[in-house]
């Protein structure tokens, strides 16, 4: 597993407009996961192996 698992909750502001923000990790749960991201020629990349964090889930929610 990768060293940043952790889930991220904060406030931040875009274009003006205060969100409340969470952030959650991805993780690499089946095979399919590992060979797609491991073959895609655009991945930074190549050495994914199942359980590792491969991207992340962002939700946004207005404040004001």
């Amino acid at each position: 597993m990768l060293e940043n698992e952790e889930k991220f909750y904060g406030e931040e502001e875009l274009c003006g407009q205060r969100y409340f923000t969470a952030v959650y990790p991805d993780f690499a749960i089946s095979d399919a996961c590992v060979d797609c991201h491991n073959d895609h020629k655009d991945s930074p990349r190549t050495d994914i192996e199942l359980g590792d964090v491969i991207g992340g889930g962002v939700i946004r929610i207005p404040m004001d």
